[in-house]
């Protein structure tokens, strides 16, 4: 697919000096512009140390000076990853042109990719291995690109890219671990206008933990900027250097938006985490076979409604549902409620060998023989807050419940029944046998 990008975003910077590298001269400016924040954008990932504000230098060249060596050549950044932001969805490519492009309209031509490697920062000698998968691949066709520099501001959504953290998976999922690369390719025999870069060097970075991860050059942000030149992967600095004598590179201005979910805790259950209770009631005097959903608990956990606890529990893996009603990995717990309960609410606990615990509370209600409550249990009822610590003995008796919005939901309807009857049944018919 072909896209039109009309720029630029930020404003035109003035030239005030300048210094030669290689055939085509470099150029080191002082620049003053807005903010490169865009309003809403969930994280920047940035290895350049270019001002937003302020005065501050930059560097650009033709890195393919020789005529026809443009073509097909790129200019590329690696991208790596806090644990706390996954899962992520690129969703724009901030990138700084500068230098003249081809015709009237001072354009270029691209075709931008995007790979995703395994491990936590991919280099320029996975790359040549090719270990990597391509995430997608647009030719995006950038215009008004200003010889002194401009900001462009690509949204990847809108400009084609869909990508897929998973194909084995249906459906479109997002990225769950590793690392990101673009490379920006021209598909033209042209040189300029290029990605600028900095002027100060590379910034030290934290060893990776993994020493897997650790390869030499790790240490600092060199590695993140590449070229691709002449069928050749190559970091920036080392291309700049043995290429065209100059040894001050820097790191590439190109900056990759995403949308992360760092300290989303609607998104992340860290833990045990107890999602459902169904039935939730029984009559005064009965015991009833309870089953209780959630994410973390232990095959050993012990489970308490009202402070009694249930007798021949079971834990199995099974499916479960979020708060969003997505489904993922958790644990069915079953067992059998006392008969001793008193009239009124009780809170639901689960608690793991470890002590840690996760309360449901007002979760399941004891009624009065002949309030069976079953117009409410077909229909659905209010849902149990979800607590941690030691408070989880009974409620006020007077049957009220919490009804906090966020709060794990209390499964009333028929469907957990008769997905979970055939367990229900073999640990009947095991117990039967013992």
């Amino acid at each position: 697919m072909h896209r039109v990008y009309h720029g630029p975003f930020s404003t035109v910077i003035s030239l005030n000096r300048c210094h030669r590298m290689y055939l085509p001269i470099l150029f080191g400016i002082s620049i003053v512009t807005g903010s490169a924040q865009a309003d809403g954008t969930p994280k920047i990932i940035r290895y350049d140390s270019y001002a937003d504000e302020g005065p501050d230098g930059f560097t650009f060249g033709a890195y393919f000076q020789e005529e026809g060596l443009g073509k097909f050549n790129c200019m590329a950044q690696v991208y790596s990853f806090e644990d706390a932001d996954f899962p992520l969805v690129p969703t724009q490519l901030r990138m700084f042109f500068a230098g003249e492009g081809a015709g009237a309209a001072s354009e270029v031509e691209l075709k931008i990719y995007f790979y995703h490697y395994e491990g936590q920062a991919a280099d320029e000698w996975t790359m040549a291995a090719d270990q990597y998968r391509v995430l997608d691949q647009e030719v995006v066709l950038l215009e008004g690109i200003s010889l002194e520099g401009t900001w462009v501001e690509l949204n990847l959504a809108e400009n084609g890219f869909d990508f897929d953290g998973d194909p084995d998976v249906e459906g479109k999922q997002p990225i769950t671990y590793g690392s990101v690369v673009a490379s920006v390719c021209y598909e033209n025999v042209q040189t300029m206008p290029a990605i600028a870069f900095d002027n100060d060097g590379y910034t030290v970075e934290p060893v990776p933990e993994d020493d897997e991860d650790i390869v030499s050059g790790h240490e600092t942000s060199q590695f993140r900027s590449l070229i691709y030149w002449n069928g050749l992967w190559a970091n920036l600095a080392n291309y700049l250097l043995y290429t065209f004598d100059f040894p001050d590179g820097g790191d590439l201005i190109m900056r990759l938006v995403v949308e992360a979910h760092e300290d989303n805790d609607d998104d992340v259950i860290d833990g045990l985490y107890l999602s459902s209770v169904s039935p939730d009631r029984q009559a005064v005097g009965d015991s009833e076979a309870l089953i209780i959903t959630g994410v973390g608990i232990d095959r050993n956990a012990e489970a308490f409604v009202g402070g009694q606890p249930l007798t021949a529990v079971s834990v199995q893996d099974s499916s479960v549902t979020d708060g969003n009603g997505e489904a993922m990995s958790g644990q069915v717990l079953t067992g059998h409620t006392s008969a001793d309960l008193s009239i009124g609410s009780h809170n639901v606990m689960v608690r793991n060998p470890d002590g840690e615990s996760h309360i449901l509370e007002g979760a399941f209600r004891v009624t009065a023989r002949g309030d069976s409550g079953g117009a409410d249990w077909l229909d659905g009822g209010t849902a149990g807050s979800g607590a941690s610590g030691d408070d989880w003995g009974d409620d006020d008796d007077d049957g009220a419940k919490s009804g906090c919005s966020n709060s794990p939901r209390t499964t009333h309807g028929m469907a957990w029944i008769w997905v979970l009857l055939p367990l229900l049944i073999s640990r009947r018919s095991d117990s039967a046998q013992g």
